[in-house]
């Protein structure tokens, strides 16, 4: 994920071999002692990200993001020659690379077809206005309670929880 790459985490794919070479994802005391990571720099990222995101919603005339939830009429499908301008671009995106290394077209993703996520209108305001930042107090999921709600409403884990103070 990307806060774990913002903690440090490199990627290495060796999570579950107990051997992170930079110490995040390990018990070894002495790989991770090697851990450069902090919460600062994931609560750093997120605020870097925030500030994107305002930044963009902004340039599209919006206040806040409350406003565009919902809008899928804002969408559109990237072309091959479209390039974002307000930002730096890697090689790939301003298409600076040689042919040779091009990026690769994933066959299956050629196929799929993502017009049902675009709009030519609005959404009815009302409708849409309805759900947004409508607070969700009732199951994790719409189909049925999830098994964590079941194992937090049992009295011997809500008075742990209380508590705090571990098994």
């Amino acid at each position: 994920s990307i806060a774990m790459i913002a903690e440090g985490c490199i990627m290495a794919r060796v999570c579950h071999m107990n051997t992170c070479p930079v110490g995040v994802a390990t018990q070894k005391v002495e790989l991770r002692k090697k851990f450069p990571g902090t919460p600062e720099h994931v609560a750093n990222f997120m605020l870097f990200l925030a500030e994107e995101v305002r930044t963009i919603i902004a340039a599209l005339g919006y206040r806040s993001i409350a406003e565009v939830i919902g809008r899928n009429d804002l969408l559109r499908p990237r072309s091959n020659s479209s390039v974002r301008t307000n930002v730096p671009q890697p090689a790939v995106a301003t298409g600076a690379v040689n042919k040779k290394n091009a990026p690769k077209r994933l066959a299956k993703a050629s196929h799929a077809d993502l017009s049902k996520f675009h709009a030519e209108s609005p959404p009815d305001e009302e409708l849409r206005a309805s759900w947004v930042g409508v607070a969700r107090n009732g199951n994790a999921h719409q189909n049925a309670p999830a098994m964590d709600d079941d194992i937090l409403a049992m009295p011997d884990v809500m008075d742990l929880l209380q508590k705090n103070d571990g098994i």
